[in-house]
């Protein structure tokens, strides 16, 4: 029997939601999709996913802040902006040419009030949910819940209400 866990390579290619859109702020956030390190944060008015990494030194970007509209690295103050371009850079000063660092940010699509991540292309689009937009249905969000498992495992204990 093949053992399922979050490692699966398959699972980088799908749709992972990471949160409602309203639970992110300008305080970053770290958080691991199939054993990988990211961060999301709000920035310039939009939740915002890179890598939790700084292309400078390798600081985790979760350890950071936001300023103004840039999430600013611990380590030696780098700045990106909402599109991950290198924004500033204090040793260099006001005026300088800043270096081509750039963040790595993976698929991000925004559906049913949640933020979605993709590692890599995915293979397909969010599920639809046709009902979302029928005012007759109420929304009702239960809290998050973590899990130790994978995704295939988590599907099949709330399909199979036996158990």
């Amino acid at each position: 029997m093949t053992a399922i866990h979050n490692l699966t390579p398959e699972l980088r290619r799908t749709w992972h939601p990471i949160g409602r859109t309203d639970s992110f702020g300008s305080e970053p956030i770290r958080f691991e999709l199939v054993g990988e390190p990211f961060v999301a944060v709000r920035l310039a008015g939009e939740v915002k996913v890179f890598r939790d990494v700084c292309p400078h030194r390798y600081a985790r970007l979760s350890d950071g802040t936001v300023i103004g509209d840039n999430i600013q690295c611990p380590y030696h103050g780098w700045e990106f902006a909402s599109d991950g371009r290198c924004a500033h850079v204090p040793a260099l000063g006001d005026d300088a040419t800043l270096p081509p660092a750039r963040l790595t940010a993976p698929n991000v699509k925004y559906a049913y009030d949640m933020v979605w991540v993709a590692i890599e292309e995915p293979v397909t689009d969010i599920l639809e949910i046709p009902e979302w937009t029928d005012s007759t249905l109420d929304r009702v969000w239960l809290p998050p819940v973590d899990v130790n498992a994978g995704a295939a495992q988590i599907i099949d204990n709330f399909l199979d209400f036996a158990h």
